[in-house]
């Protein structure tokens, strides 16, 4: 594959993936995404499937120990602040303590769904490339 115009072969198992969880379910858009990437000066990687859809990536270019650096920010979170949106909907303005409770509930409970999929036997061969880390 190429990254940053350099070839890169990713056979040999030298990439590390990593999935940032977003501080708060309101980052988990896609300006939350390009926030993170701008700030850790990222470039963009898609990777695209059979019926042509693409999935943003985040790649550091810069190589540590011969091992390239994937990073993915899932918005996909973004439909669960939507619903705690919709849940604590009020005739009230901003955010409150309720909100805080549910958003960091549901990054957690992302975390640990992660996690329990990583056990799995399927997964033998790739989770120890895998790593969860927080966004800054």
């Amino acid at each position: 594959m190429e990254i940053g115009g350099e070839q890169v072969d990713i056979s040999k198992d030298n990439f590390d993936f990593h999935i940032v969880l977003p501080r708060s379910l309101s980052d988990a858009s896609m300006q939350g995404a390009k926030r993170f990437a701008k700030t850790a000066n990222f470039t963009t990687f898609d990777l695209s499937t059979v019926g042509g859809r693409k999935y943003p990536f985040y790649v550091n270019v810069v190589q540590q120990n011969g091992r390239v650096a994937f990073y993915d920010y899932p918005t996909t979170l973004n439909a669960s602040h939507e619903a705690v949106q919709l849940a604590l909907a009020g005739p009230y303005l901003g955010t409150g303590k309720h909100h805080e409770i549910l958003d960091a509930r549901e990054i957690a409970n992302f975390e640990r769904t992660i996690r329990i999929l990583l056990q799995r036997p399927n997964a033998a061969e790739f989770r120890d490339n895998i790593k969860i880390i927080r966004a800054p």
